[in-house]
């Protein structure tokens, strides 16, 4: 009973965050500077998701710089080899502070 109460506590958290796009296609990496933060975005087409178009990665919402960093190389990487990506906000659903992505064929 103690483990059902706590998910039906933790459910209204869980539809604050969640998968921004899947299976998208890369269009565009650019720069997204702002205050002197290392921001970056990614423009996106297809796949499954809320976000279409721009999807933004903010420095200060990653969990660190390097995997600011790392988010940023696979991005790129997708983009130059023409993979699939997944991207996901852990805090909202909202296509600005993006902290992951994944790369698939």
């Amino acid at each position: 009973m103690r483990y059902f109460l706590l998910l039906i506590a933790l459910f209204p958290l869980m539809g604050l965050a969640g998968e921004l796009t899947r299976g998208a296609n890369v269009l565009e990496v650019a720069n997204h500077a702002s205050l002197n933060k290392k921001n970056f975005a990614v423009k996106v087409e297809g796949g499954i998701g809320p976000c279409v178009g721009w999807i933004y990665f903010e420095e200060e919402n990653a969990p660190s710089p390097s995997a600011h960093n790392q988010a940023f190389a696979i991005a790129l990487t997708a983009l130059t080899a023409g993979k699939k990506v997944r991207i996901h906000n852990y805090s909202s659903d909202s296509c600005t502070g993006a902290t992951f992505i994944s790369i698939s064929r």
